[in-house]
């Protein structure tokens, strides 16, 4: 995704295996687009983080 947006998004991954990271967040995995989580129940499929983020940049 980072290829395809270029500049126009930033991308943070965290490894919630690491106790600190885990402490902090509170959450095992997560998925935010501009602040505000992107809820699928389930594993979230590459094509709905990239909808997501399409929404988010037509804003």
């Amino acid at each position: 995704m980072v290829e395809e947006f270029k500049s126009k998004v930033i991308l943070n991954e965290y490894c919630a295996d690491k106790r600190s990271i885990f402490l902090r967040y509170q959450i095992p995995r997560g998925i935010f687009v501009n602040g505000k989580e992107v809820w699928f129940g389930h594993e979230v499929p590459k094509d709905g983080i990239r909808k997501a983020t399409l929404k988010a940049l037509e804003k």
